[in-house]
């Protein structure tokens, strides 16, 4: 079938490292992170590839991670719903305003944002609309583009963030 097929495809691609297809209200675990995937649904087709993203809430000694990919607003609505308080938010498609809606943000109050963005680039990213909006929840906001490296580690039940190396 053409599920069948496009595995052995990805497979293939990736030198026959192991695909697993996943879709809207499955649930993973490696060890004891578990994840919980909220876009997209099976079978989701779309003209926009931002919107094929998948989306995930990721969950570990307690604390819960939001990673929604290049995923658009309206993608965001989908799921915002069954989300409450998130303590880190990899925010959506590197700042840009055709993500990070004004729900998701006030749903989730996200603890630390972090913004994946390259140095003065040509799109403007991160978008001032978004900062503002994350800012107004009093999320902690780091930028990859300002601050480097980001890493987010959970240590004793607290996240510990630090920044480090920037590549220019």
């Amino acid at each position: 079938d053409d599920a069948s097929l496009k595995m052995k495809i990805l497979q293939n691609l990736w030198h026959n490292v192991p695909v697993e297809l996943i879709a809207r209200g499955d649930d993973l675990s490696i060890g004891d992170v578990s994840i919980e995937v909220l876009g997209p649904p099976e079978g989701f087709v779309s003209d926009d590839r931002n919107d094929l993203s998948v989306v995930l809430l990721v969950e570990h000694e307690g604390r819960k991670f939001l990673l929604t990919g290049d995923a658009s607003q309206e993608r965001e609505l989908e799921f915002v719903s069954s989300l409450d308080h998130v303590d880190v938010y990899k925010a959506g498609h590197h700042g840009s305003y055709t993500s990070t809606s004004y729900e998701l943000v006030q749903k989730t109050t996200p603890s630390v944002a972090i913004i994946s963005a390259g140095k003065e680039n040509r799109y403007g990213h991160p978008h001032g609309v978004v900062l503002r909006k994350l800012e107004e929840v009093g999320s902690e906001i780091l930028r990859t583009d300002r601050d480097g490296d980001i890493e987010v580690e959970v240590r004793e039940g607290g996240l510990e963030v630090t920044t480090g190396r920037l590549w220019y």
